[in-house]
């Protein structure tokens, strides 16, 4: 049996093997039966960090309870002590935690300051608690790193156990679209597709609840391996996590007939055509295209066209300065503090057939060749990645967005939006960029890897330049510069799909990170990390590698 590790001694001349906190402060606590201030006693606080994760909420309650009572508990060796809850682990005595793993730990506070304290078990305070007195920490010792050898070796076999548990595989059984493969064509893609018709009809009704249970249907279908039959339905689809009663009666449905009589009804419906037609419109979203249907009576382009042209002259008659949208978007690092036109309702409209037009992917890969070329004659030896439904092997996309670092750009200063800025400058200029749709600055966002001004994004009209023959016509394009240390990050972020990036982030929230395409913290401290490649994005989240091309858990 391994030698007991000694109790906390706050003592100058002790030599405890682990060191604490800073000299705590003393308390004056009247002993039993003595009423003089001359009998008094010395209490040190026991300062307590509790960490949550693993714990369910009567239990922290329990221990914060413990905590918050003040008992105070006897120690032969040093006298009496005075639970007291501490919210910083750095500053607490012992850290109680239901966490086991040394990798899972991390994620909460750093090694160098676990081996500094006491990580131990709620036991250990439940019991002290009850006992009244400090309890050697040897028996309660939480995780299997911090114990001595011999303890190790006797704990192996639930090490790996746990390990096991806590180790996640890539499985079309899991709820979740992350551990998931998701191809671009599925064995059961039209019942997909007509899944998607219902979806993407909630979504225009307004309908949230509805919107999601569909889309996490349809990614549980997208991972299916296996073409569905009633078989199969009945015995293992149907039992499937996000595969809810109605979902499952609808596929049952087309396997019998072949079809979703709802999904046909709703395809042919002149309103879902319509609000189909709006929201297919830069900035026009399900709520508006409602209103203009239902209030304003519109039905069609041209309908459209005659609303916002009444809606500028009307601007134009009566000026309302707090009301109007700024015309232009002013790119404040170039020196020219060039003026680039917004695009404007109207001329959304006008152009929604290029805007919408398929983007092939040789079209995209010119895009990107003349954008890095242009992007050279600023600052030599750029790297850059094409993401969104292209990286995810689509054979064609709606925009284009291109990830873009250097690894001499940092935080400070503005150097990665003026990069930016000095690039919408050099194309405005020579007539590649016609409007900007936004100019998002996403560094001093939620996540808090990134310092303000580390990821930068442009939304923008592109026209590309004349090239013999071939028809110019206008495209979305999104160009989001990053710092070198967060560019990884932002390729996963960026690549999605929707859903896969959805239960990215539900994913890196469960194992106590804060994940976004601009950065990965730990939850507890803030702690930022600052991956070197997309692999080790994965890596850190605990994830098995899953290639772009089966990131596709949506339509």
């Amino acid at each position: 049996m391994s030698p007991k590790r000694p109790h906390l001694v706050y003592s100058s001349s002790s030599s405890p093997s682990r060191s604490l906190s800073p000299q705590p402060k003393r308390f004056k606590s009247s002993i039993a039966g003595s009423q003089s201030e001359s009998s008094t006693a010395i209490v040190n606080p026991l300062r307590v960090h509790i960490i949550e994760a693993k714990l369910k909420v009567k239990e922290i309650a329990e221990l914060r309870s413990i905590l918050e009572s003040g008992k105070v508990l006897c120690d032969a060796d040093s006298g009496q002590f005075q639970l007291v809850y501490e919210a910083e682990a750095k500053d607490a005595d012992v850290i109680v935690t239901a966490v086991k793993m040394r990798k899972r730990l991390e994620r909460y506070i750093d090694w160098d300051l676990a081996v500094q304290k006491f990580v131990i078990t709620p036991d250990w305070l439940r019991d002290c608690a009850k006992e009244h007195q400090v309890l050697p920490y040897d028996e309660y010792i939480a995780v299997r790193s911090l114990r001595s050898s011999t303890q190790v070796t006797e704990d192996l076999s639930t090490s790996v156990a746990e390990e096991r548990e806590d180790s996640a595989e890539i499985n079309y059984r899991s709820p979740t679209s992350c551990l998931r493969l998701s191809p671009l064509e599925c064995p059961n893609q039209e019942l997909a597709e007509k899944l998607d018709v219902l979806r993407h009809s909630r979504e225009l009704e307004g309908k949230i609840m509805n919107t999601l249970a569909y889309e996490r249907a349809i990614a549980t279908i997208k991972a299916y391996p296996f073409v569905i039959t009633e078989d199969l339905l009945k015995t293992e689809v149907s039992n499937l996590s996000h595969m809810g009663v109605k979902t499952v009666a609808k596929i049952k449905e087309y396997l019998q007939s072949g079809t979703i009589s709802e999904a046909e009804s709703i395809a042919e419906d002149p309103r879902y055509q319509t609000l189909t037609l709006f929201t297919s419109i830069y900035g026009i979203g399900p709520a508006y295209a409602r209103h203009m249907y239902d209030v304003e009576g519109l039905r069609t382009i041209k309908d459209l066209m005659f609303h916002y042209e009444n809606l500028e002259r009307s601007a134009s008659a009566e000026p309302d300065v707090s009301k109007q949208k700024s015309p232009y978007m002013i790119l404040t690092t170039t020196p020219e503090k060039t003026r680039v036109p917004t695009l404007t309702s109207r001329e959304a409209v006008q152009l929604h057939e290029e805007l919408n037009d398929p983007i092939l992917r040789d079209e995209t890969e010119r895009m990107h060749a003349t954008i890095m070329k242009e992007l050279g004659h600023l600052q030599p030896g750029c790297t850059s990645t094409i993401t969104g439904s292209y990286r995810r092997g689509k054979k064609h996309s709606n925009d284009v967005d291109i990830v873009i670092t250097h690894e001499n750009l940092k935080t400070a200063g503005d150097q990665v939006k003026s990069l930016c800025e000095q690039l919408v400058h050099r194309l405005y200029s020579r007539g590649m960029i016609t409007h900007l749709m936004g100019l998002s600055n996403f560094g001093n966002t939620s996540s808090r890897t990134a310092e303000r001004g580390s990821l930068y994004k442009v939304m923008s009209v592109f026209l590309p330049p004349s090239d013999g023959p071939s028809a110019r016509l206008h495209r979305r394009l999104d160009l989001i510069f990053t710092t070198p240390e967060l560019y990884w990050t932002a390729v996963v972020g960026w690549t999605g799909s929707k859903m896969f990036e959805r239960d990215l982030r539900m994913w890196a929230k469960d194992r106590g990170f804060k994940f976004d395409s601009s950065g990965i913290v730990r939850r507890q401290d803030s702690h930022p990390y600052f991956p070197k490649s997309e692999a080790e994005v994965f890596e850190l989240l605990e994830l098995p590698w899953i290639e772009p091309t089966m990131r596709n858990a949506d339509i």
